[in-house]
């Protein structure tokens, strides 16, 4: 009799068949894989070089954002030529790196926008005070003490400066809206724990704060400033309770 334990067990040839079934299924799988992988790669690849090659993605417009002082021709000329440039090819840090070298530009976000147009905007620097060299030039500055330009045009409103150094250049703009009416003052930026005001033979000492308060005080003796007469006067708004005012000529000194 025949072992029923031994029924429907299959054989050490259908097991042997089974496994190299199974093996030759997951080689072909593999195969197929590896050929579907390789299939995508090139055709992103020759996707990729025919867009490189493709006149489709030729820059053709150039939008500007932010321009105000700085014209569209002159910050071409800046990036040089990009009309004609494939997009993908463009190299917006090498862009962004020429139009930050402009001492106007503050800021530039350059953005490709598919398929023929270049983006860029810009915020530009404003003028804020200038400064008189020592052979009387301008050179016009922005907030941040940064050079705009030497020798430029600039604003007749904006405030003059002597002396300029970066530690009292916030205080200089801080004062500098009391002398609006005042175009012929100098801030005087040599002591940053005492900026003065030279106008009209006057010297003014306003100290590293308080302008207003200081600068009301002055107002208040300005019309007996100009009845003494004097060539020369200096006149010290540090103190809280009085104005010393010096005479150069005569030699006077005098409290107010």
């Amino acid at each position: 009799m025949r072992n029923p334990k031994r029924r429907g067990r299959p054989s050490r040839i259908t097991w042997i068949t089974w496994t190299t079934w199974i093996a030759w299924i997951k080689g072909v799988g593999v195969v197929l894989l590896a050929s579907a992988v390789g299939t995508s790669a090139f055709a992103a690849y020759a996707g990729a070089r025919a867009a490189l090659a493709s006149s489709h993605f030729q820059v053709k417009r150039v939008e500007w954002r932010g321009l105000g002082h700085r014209t569209e021709g002159a910050m071409m000329a800046r990036i040089g030529p990009v009309i004609g440039r494939n997009l993908f090819r463009l190299d917006a840090g090498r862009i962004h790196r020429a139009l930050r070298a402009d001492p106007w530009v503050k800021a530039a976000v350059i953005r490709k926008h598919f398929p023929d147009t270049l983006q860029i905007g810009v915020v530009e620097r404003r003028p804020a005070a200038v400064e008189m060299d020592a052979r009387d030039r301008a050179v016009l500055r922005d907030a941040e003490g940064v050079v705009l330009e030497r020798d430029g045009t600039y604003a007749p409103a904006l405030p003059r400066l002597i002396h300029f150094q970066p530690a009292a250049f916030a205080q200089a703009l801080a004062l500098a809206p009391l002398l609006a009416d005042r175009p012929q003052a100098r801030i005087d930026l040599s002591d940053a724990e005492d900026i003065k005001v030279r106008m009209s033979g006057q010297v003014l000492h306003f100290g590293a704060g308080e302008y207003e308060g200081r600068w009301a005080r002055f107002l208040l003796i300005e019309n007996d400033l100009k009845r003494w007469g004097a060539s020369e006067i200096d006149v010290d708004l540090r103190f809280a309770e009085k104005v010393v005012v010096r005479l150069t000529a005569p030699q006077t000194e005098r409290y107010l």
